[in-house]
């Protein structure tokens, strides 16, 4: 099955001009149609089933293009950015670090770090907590997968399945793991087989344009994601 990949012909919007909102040209903007197409000739069309609108500047829950369009921003930066884009605090931080300059240090001893795993672990409702961060959310889901299996491993050997929902997204790590090519007594990935099994989500909400089956080019999501803006 083909990935959905949205049209880039403009579409006619209505203007809108609100405290939060400015809608003032066609979505994608026409502007903006030599810049996405030469994304796409460096993309995978993975990455192509987002509404085609650049993001130019943020600020708090505000993002802007740079053709005087401006959206109230519900993704949180993909849960990364829940304190608002630009926050001061984190401004001064990154610059803080950048003219040390000490931008990475893997998993060596830093006191920004110790600081950090210090309030995490205070945060923590479980006692005698750990912490441990990642680069990304696909990397602590497959440290929780881990955490489960040798945890249902200790419990009986075949108690490794794990359950999740339907057409919930998590990450495309796996593969790195199973490249490893480490397995030992305890490794945590049967390699003949996964184990995994997916349930529907119970009362779960749909999306307002259907299935992918139902709209396979995109075109109608497309057009929802229009209406919705």
């Amino acid at each position: 099955m083909s990935l959905p990949t949205i049209p880039l012909d403009p579409q006619p919007t209505e203007r809108i001009e609100t405290r939060w909102r400015r809608i003032i040209t066609p979505i994608p903007a026409p502007e903006s149609l030599s810049m996405l197409e030469r994304l796409r000739q460096v993309e995978p069309r993975s990455v192509s089933g987002m509404p085609p609108i650049i993001w130019d500047r943020a600020e708090g829950f505000l993002v802007r293009d740079p053709y005087g369009n401006q959206w109230i921003d519900l993704t949180s930066g993909i849960m990364v950015a829940n304190v608002g884009h630009g926050h001061p605090n984190i401004l001064s931080a990154i610059r803080d670090m950048s003219e040390r300059p000490l931008l990475a240090t893997y998993i060596f001893p830093q006191y920004a770090r110790l600081r950090l795993m210090e309030k995490l672990v205070q945060l923590s409702p479980v006692p005698d907590s750990k912490a441990i961060l990642f680069s990304s959310g696909s990397e602590a889901t497959e440290c929780a997968i881990m955490l489960m299996r040798r945890h249902g491993k200790r419990i009986h050997p075949n108690k490794v399945g794990i359950v999740s929902f339907i057409d919930g997204y998590h990450g495309r790590t796996l593969a790195a793991s199973l490249a490893a090519g480490r397995p030992g007594p305890g490794d945590w990935i049967d390699r003949q087989q996964v184990y995994h099994y997916q349930i529907p989500f119970p009362f779960g909400p749909r999306w307002p344009w259907g299935d992918l089956a139902d709209d396979p080019t995109g075109e109608r999501a497309f057009t929802q994601c229009i209406d919705l803006l």
